[in-house]
């Protein structure tokens, strides 16, 4: 099979050679701004499609290996499918909202990384130096509960101090109605408005940008590359290369958190051509 290159960004700092393995769309959490419109339905990857998954990422070039969902630690064969990936050479990675403790420590050594989706203080069970994978917590950033940059760093960095993760900060997709409502943070705005262009990456096809303290922050609502190519499997074993969530709902659109992003549209249609 031919290798695949996935185009990115000119500023882009993260290696997109990826490949996303959707194993169920079941989850134990129900979050309003959940990207993905079918969530809770349908059933688990099975182990024929996994090794189908596992090979075409291989022989594609697409040794970044996400094991991703849902909830992927919902999926019952999710150790062995972690362990198959990486005995084949690939690198593993997941995302999880750290809820099924017990399972994801169960992982640890196998996977190389585990992106935890901070949900209240049952994250701060984790503590990187108990753990061989590396972990990384995210904060989801909105107004309502982090109304200032003081508040947003005093709770990035007691995080880091309790759990010895690295943590990082996202501001909401707007992909549903919950999420286009809270996306807008006003501080972390003027920042991506006012930086030099230089100090302004694309991670993960996001504008990003650190704050003076290093705290990495990745804009959910600033695509610097829309429509870009994605190679994943659904939990029905097609492979597509780009992901199809839709929306929740539709949005409607509030006309005042309209114009107080028109700024930051202007400077990303400037960044999106560089």
């Amino acid at each position: 099979m031919k290798k695949l290159i996935i185009p990115t960004h000119s500023r882009e700092k993260s290696d997109l050679q990826e490949f996303f393995c959707l194993l169920t769309k079941q989850c134990n959490s129900n979050c309003n701004f959940c990207i993905e419109k079918d969530v809770r339905t349908g059933g688990f990857l099975s182990w024929e499609n996994f090794k189908k998954a596992v090979n075409f990422a291989k022989e594609s070039g697409l040794y970044n290996f996400f094991l991703h969902g849902g909830e992927p630690t919902l999926h019952p064969d999710i150790v062995d499918f972690a362990q198959y990936a990486k005995d084949a050479g690939l690198t593993v990675k997941m995302f999880s909202n750290g809820i099924n403790y017990e399972i994801l420590k169960k992982l640890d050594g196998i996977v190389n990384e585990i992106k935890i989706s901070y949900r209240g203080n049952f994250s701060f069970r984790f503590k990187q130096p108990e753990w061989n994978t590396k972990l990384y917590l995210g904060i989801l950033a909105t107004e309502r509960d982090y109304p200032t940059e003081d508040d947003l760093l005093s709770f990035v960095h007691h995080a880091h101090a309790v759990t010895g993760m690295e943590v990082y900060v996202n501001t909401m997709n707007p992909v549903n109605q919950g999420s286009y409502d809270n996306q807008f943070v006003p501080y972390l705005e003027d920042y991506f408005n006012n930086l030099p262009e230089d100090k302004i990456f694309s991670s993960y096809h996001k504008a990003g940008f650190y704050l003076p303290d290093g705290t990495r922050v990745r804009m959910g609502n600033k695509s610097m590359k829309p429509n870009h190519t994605k190679y994943n499997m659904s939990p029905d074993g097609i492979i597509y290369n780009h992901f199809n969530h839709g929306t929740l709902m539709s949005i409607i659109h509030n006309l005042e958190l309209d114009e107080k992003l028109k700024i930051s549209k202007y400077r990303l249609e400037k960044l999106r051509n560089l």
